[in-house]
């Protein structure tokens, strides 16, 4: 009788090992989806910074059709160049092994990423008030991210200014993702475009 209840008992710790190596099997699954998304939006978002940049360089003349709706101003370059910092340097600051090896590059990058981040915020809310033709809907958004964005990059510089990281990682987390949230509308905005057919701002 006592072989056969602790053979029960052995049995429920190996179940239970079994499901709890399960759980961080899928947990690690999860956390290498979000990072592979996290990099590909960055590398997206630069690139399309990029390309934004060199148009608002080397535009002579308005563009037509649906490229108009991208005919950014020239200041706007205080909110593209800030963009490629902020999307380069941001990721390393999620890499742990990065982080502990090189601490005080990571304190260095973060500084970067804080500034270009303040220069994101307050030219992008900008956008749809001096570009054209925007329509309430996007002016409502962009204010609310912006906003948003703002305050958490604020929150996080401030718990890293008291020395409290491990909140300041989790505020750091969630600036990151209201960033990234601007990157995504911008991402799937040609899908709409081809799908629904926009042709104008209205």
């Amino acid at each position: 009788m006592l072989d056969q209840s602790l053979h029960i008992a052995s049995n429920a710790r190996t179940l239970e090992t079994d499901k709890k190596l399960a759980k961080a099997e899928v947990n690690k699954f999860l956390l290498s989806l979000l990072v592979v998304g996290m990099v590909s939006l960055c590398s997206y978002g630069a690139y399309d910074a990029v390309l934004a940049l060199v148009k608002v360089i080397r535009r002579t003349q308005p563009s037509t059709g649906y490229n108009a709706f991208f005919d950014y101003p020239w200041w706007s370059i205080a909110h593209f160049v800030p963009g490629i910092v902020f999307l380069t340097l941001g990721p390393f600051q999620f890499w742990e092994g990065f982080r502990n090896r090189y601490r005080r590059l990571h304190r260095w990058f973060g500084r970067c990423v804080i500034a270009a981040g303040l220069a994101i915020a307050f030219s992008g809310i900008s956008f749809p008030f001096t570009m054209p033709e925007r329509p309430i809907g996007e002016k409502v958004f962009f204010v609310i991210v912006f906003s948003a964005f703002l305050f958490l990059l604020l929150k996080a510089y401030s718990l890293a200014r008291r020395r409290q990281f491990a909140l300041h990682r989790v505020w750091m987390i969630r600036m990151f993702g209201a960033g990234l949230s601007a990157m995504t509308q911008r991402a799937i905005f040609p899908i709409f475009a081809v799908t629904v057919g926009i042709h104008n701002m209205n």
